[in-house]
């Protein structure tokens, strides 16, 4: 049992390997890949190496899950609606023009999965290592891209722009992980443990701030900004009592109607849409994001019910690849792929890890970090889109915070029937037929 506890790390490396790899994409350069290859799934052939790192993080996650089958079965079979994504963006081959870009497409699916439930069964009890772990690689990937930019290593910095990629080789991918590992850091930094760890983490949360800065995402500082507030928020100065965080949103949601009504009486200005556009460096149409908006809409209305199939929007961006990569909302390009039904998958998935989560973050602060996660990620995919995106760090990281909820129930459960037996027949009779607050069973 205690080497089993020490090799923790293995099972959360396939994790930190995806994101590394992810993160360092930039600096290997693109090779140019035929737009035939690209539409039709068919790109690893011409440019193996992302399948080859990521394939590999994939096995890694299922040969150390194989022989902890029984252990992990019940968290498995909790995650449900994870495999029921992965189940339905497969069935699309049957109606997609481009079967076998689904059919690369659900393998990373399939293998994302595999890794979030490796990360979250490996820590066991402990889910402080998780967010450890995610905080060493995006430190990774930030320390290096401020290295490269520092070195002016090519791809790091855009020429037009001035805005860093760094090791992303991209500024929103940059400003992205850097406002995910500021969160984390943050969280890390606030909640009890070793001084050594906690003052890394401030550190790494700085490096983060400079990253974001630099990068100029606009939407990752908006993203930034929720996250981290709602982890400072919900953690500083906090007791574990339950009743801990009804106050604090309660007293936060107070705070800001009140500044929003005081922002409306004398500042109205700042509501001007070139007013608060302009502060991010944005045009009144978003960028063109707004053109993209109504093209994506038109693209769904053709579809609506099950959307024209997982295949990364090749078989209706084939002639905007070098432009459009994909539809800027994740609402909107979610609807697109996989239709309502799709839509209604997703949020089935969405609601029940909100739900577990806020319950998690009664009980210690330190699921803040993971509960704000998923919150900033609404807001994040309203201009972005990362829901069900392959290969994204971000739907890896949301898959990780559902899985983390479910954990969390799984461990909530095992408590309360332990309590429960523990108790007289009598008393654990009539507590049984007591009954509990009426959720839709798909949330319990």
């Amino acid at each position: 049992m205690r080497a089993e506890s020490r090799s923790w790390w293995w099972g959360v490396a396939p994790a930190v390997i995806f994101i590394v790899a992810a993160g360092i994409s930039g600096l290997i350069g693109d090779v140019e890949v035929s737009s035939n290859a690209v539409a039709t799934g068919r790109g690893f052939t011409e440019d193996p190496r992302r399948l080859i790192v990521l394939g590999l993080s994939y096995l890694w996650a299922l040969m150390w899950l194989l022989p902890r089958a029984r252990e992990v079965s019940a968290l498995a079979l909790r995650i449900w609606p994870l495999w029921l994504l992965v189940g339905y963006a497969s069935a699309s081959m049957l109606w997609s023009p481009v079967p076998f870009k689904i059919f690369i497409n659900c393998g990373h699916y399939a293998g994302e999965t595999l890794i979030a439930l490796a990360a979250v069964s490996a820590v066991r009890d402990d889910l402080r290592r998780l967010a450890l772990a995610l905080i060493a690689a995006l430190g990774i990937v930030i320390v290096l891209s401020l290295l490269a930019v520092r070195l002016g290593w090519p791809n790091s910095i855009d020429i037009e722009s001035g805005r860093w990629g760094g090791t992303a080789g991209n500024a929103n991918s940059l400003g992205l992980m850097s406002a995910a590992l500021l969160g984390a850091a943050m969280s890390m930094f606030l909640a009890p443990g070793h001084r050594l760890v906690r003052l890394a983490s401030g550190g790494l949360a700085l490096a983060a701030l400079l990253a974001l800065r630099g990068s100029g995402s606009a939407t990752a500082i908006i993203f930034g900004a929720v996250l981290t507030g709602g982890v400072v928020w919900l953690q500083f100065g906090r007791k574990d009592a339950p009743t801990g965080l009804s106050i604090r949103m309660v007293s936060g949601v107070f705070m800001a109607c009140l500044l929003g009504a005081a922002a409306i009486s004398f500042l109205p200005e700042i509501f001007q849409k070139s007013t608060w556009l302009g502060v991010f460096g944005k045009s009144e149409n978003l960028s063109g994001r707004t053109q993209v908006w109504e093209f994506g809409w038109q693209l769904f209305l053709q579809k609506p019910l099950l959307g024209h199939g997982f295949d990364s929007l090749a078989s209706v961006l084939a002639g905007f690849w070098k432009r459009v990569g994909h539809l800027h909302n994740g609402y909107l390009d979610l609807l697109v792929r996989g239709g309502i039904v799709g839509l209604l998958i997703y949020s089935v998935t969405l609601l029940r890890g909100i739900y577990r989560l806020l319950q998690m973050t009664a009980r210690t602060p330190q699921g803040a970090f993971w509960f704000m996660f998923v919150v900033g990620d609404l807001v994040y995919e309203l201009a972005e889109a990362s829901l069900m995106r392959p290969v994204h760090v971000f739907w890896l990281i949301f898959m990780i915070a559902v899985t983390v909820a479910e954990k969390s129930r799984l461990l909530q459960w095992s408590a309360t029937v332990k309590d429960t037996r523990a108790l007289s027949p009598a008393i654990g009779s009539r507590d049984r037929s007591a009954g509990a607050v009426a959720f839709p069973n798909l949330l319990r």
